[in-house]
């Protein structure tokens, strides 16, 4: 398979897509890292979420749990 005169273009295209894509994934892996570590924290810290606090008092009032 012969690239000719397009080869140059493809393979920088190809490597700029894999640069990216490392990059994108990094970012992603580290903000992932970052937001665990601040739930933890909040969590520690007795901060609930909503949604928590949704479901306790939903079986508070009627007495069932949520679980299917």
């Amino acid at each position: 398979m012969e690239l000719a005169h397009n080869e140059g273009y493809v393979l920088a295209s190809y490597a700029i897509t894999a640069v990216a894509m490392v990059i994108i994934i990094g970012w992603v892996y580290i903000d992932s890292r970052s937001r665990q570590r601040e739930l933890k924290r909040l969590d520690e810290a007795g901060i609930r979420r909503r949604s928590a606090r949704t479901a306790a008092a939903d079986q508070t009032v009627t007495g069932k749990t949520s679980d299917a």
